[in-house]
C-alpha cells in the first residue's frame, strides 16, 4: 500500500550520518517523488545524487498507519527551484499504529475499579506509556490502588482535544524493589472514534520526542 499524499512530512535517514532530516512530499508521479530540500536542526541538506535513504511517513488518515522505505536520490534537473528528486519506492513497509506505535510519556489519568456492578471512587495515577491498544499505569507504593490481572478497570485519559473515556483488563503486573507497581492494561472497550483520537496523539507526541532528540 502505499501512503503518498502532497504535503506529508517525511522523516528521512542517511545510511552515513547520524540524525533524523525532514522534509515535505510536493509532488509524485509512477517514477518519481519530488520533496522539498531535507531539513537538519534549522539547516537545509542536499543529498549526492545516488544516495540512499530511508524514507518514514506517517499517515493519520486512512491508510493509517506508519510507512517505512528504502530510496535513491536521483540526478534529475526539476523545472521548479527548491526540490529533491527521489525514486519512488516500488514497496513500503506498512506498522499498524494500534498494533506497534507505543510512546513512552508521563500522563496523569483517572483510574477505577470495577467491583461487582459499581465502580470504586476514582484514583489519580500516571501512565508511563500509550499506544491505541492500552497502556501502562505506575502506581507507587504509597498509593492505595491495588489491582491484579484480570481486574476490569475505567480509565479517563486528559488528551489535548478533550478527555477519553475508556474501559479495559489488568493483563499484566510488575512489582518494582520500591514497592510501586507497573500495571499493563488493555484496552476492551473503546469506540474507533476515541482510538484514533489516541493514536493521532500519540502520532504528534512521538514527532515532538523525536524532535527532541535530534
Amino acid at each position: 500500500m502505499d501512503p503518498l499524499q502532497a504535503g506529508l512530512e517525511v522523516v528521512i535517514r542517511r545510511e552515513q550520518r547520524p540524525g533524523v532530516y525532514r522534509a515535505r512530499v510536493e509532488a509524485y508521479d509512477e517514477r518519481t517523488i519530488w520533496i522539498s530540500f531535507p531539513e537538519h536542526r534549522g539547516r537545509v541538506v542536499v543529498p549526492d545524487p545516488g544516495e540512499r535513504l530511508r524514507v518514514v511517513v506517517y499517515r493519520k488518515t486512512p491508510p493509517k498507519g506508519k510507512f517505512e522505505a528504502e530510496t535513491e536520490v536521483l540526478e534529475r534537473k526539476d523545472p521548479v527551484a527548491g526540490r529533491l528528486a527521489l525514486e519512488r519506492p516500488a514497496s513500503w513497509e506498512r506498522h499498524q499504529l494500534r498494533e506497534f506505535v507505543r510512546i513512552p510519556l508521563m500522563m496523569r489519568v483517572q483510574v477505577e475499579r470495577r467491583t461487582g456492578d459499581a465502580w470504586s471512587k476514582a484514583v489519580p495515577v500516571s501512565a508511563i506509556d500509550l499506544s491505541g491498544g492500552g497502556l501502562m499505569l505506575h502506581v507507587p507504593a504509597y498509593e492505595t490502588l491495588r489491582l491484579g490481572r484480570g481486574h476490569w478497570l475505567r480509565i479517563t485519559l486528559a488528551l489535548p482535544q478533550g478527555a477519553i473515556q475508556v474501559q479495559g483488563d489488568v493483563v499484566r503486573v510488575i512489582p518494582a524493589e520500591d514497592g510501586s507497581t507497573r500495571y499493563a492494561v488493555r484496552f476492551q472497550q473503546i469506540s474507533e472514534r476515541d482510538r484514533d483520537r489516541i493514536i493521532g496523539f500519540v502520532l504528534q507526541e512521538e514527532i515532538r520526542q523525536r524532535k527532541l532528540i535530534d
